[in-house]
This record gives C-alpha cells, structure tokens and sequence, in this order.
C-alpha cells in the first residue's frame, strides 16, 4: 500500500432495500471500467466469523 488516501463508500439502510444489490453493481461496473475496488457485505462476513458462544449483539 502507498498509504495515499481511497475513497470509500459506505452503504445503509433498513434491510430489503437494495443496499448489497447496488454495492455489487457498482463494484462490477468499476472492474468492467479497469478500476480496481473492494466489495465487503457485513452480513457475508457475519457468516464466516459468527459471535462467540453468550455474546449476543456485540463484540468482544
């Protein structure tokens, strides 16, 4: 990394709305572009790092 700077954009909103459908359409579009991005979905993530057993709404 350069450590330089990168824009980021942050999507929320209630669930159902369309928040990972138009982050993931950005991300391909951008790719298709020549632009290099990240796409991350915490409830993706959520999935493969689930909360430790009696932990409930948080963190440790």
């Amino acid at each position: 990394m350069s450590g330089e700077p990168f824009p980021v954009l942050w999507l929320r909103g209630p669930p159902g709305v369309g928040k990972t459908t138009v982050a993931w359409e950005l991300y391909s579009r951008l790719g298709r572009d020549g632009i290099e991005g990240a796409f991350v979905d915490v409830d993706q993530v959520g999935i493969c790092y689930p909360e430790p057993a009696g932990v409930r709404g948080g963190t440790v």
